[in-house]
């Protein structure tokens, strides 16, 4: 497997950035693996966050949710925040569209800010057809 890290920057007011492409390297369809998330805010020690990370692209096969969720203060700590299942990965155009959602948004303040994420996945190329998901059934 590969890995493939993608870092996430803040808006000029230190929030959460929309939902936008950010630059991947890859093309086409892979079996994928969450092996990091490293989130930078600036919170009281307190704040704990649940954050949700969306993507159009994700294929996972473990309910409706299309989506990883982790918590702001824990991220740093650990490795596979969702634990260590596979879900596919389908990328068109070297770009995977990533959008956050915070269950207490950021505002820009002192201490209410984000700075950056960097999203670690490992990666494989999926080569046939048929979609690893599908023959694990």
């Amino acid at each position: 497997m590969v890995l493939c890290q993608i870092k996430i920057d803040s808006t000029n007011s230190l929030t959460l950035p929309e939902r936008k492409y950010h630059f991947c390297g890859l093309s086409g369809r892979y079996k994928a693996r969450v092996i990091g998330i490293t989130w930078v805010d600036n919170t009281s020690a307190s704040d704990s966050r649940l954050i949700t990370l969306r993507s159009d692209c994700f294929r996972i096969p473990y309910g409706s949710q299309q989506g990883v969720i982790f918590c702001n203060k824990a991220a740093p700590h650990l490795a596979n925040p969702q634990g260590s299942f596979n879900f596919e990965l389908e990328v068109v155009g070297n770009s995977i569209d990533l959008e956050f959602i915070s269950s207490v948004p950021y505002t820009g303040g002192v201490q209410d800010a984000f700075s950056f994420c960097i999203l670690s996945l490992d990666v494989q190329r999926i080569e046939n057809e048929n979609s690893f998901i599908a023959k694990d059934k």
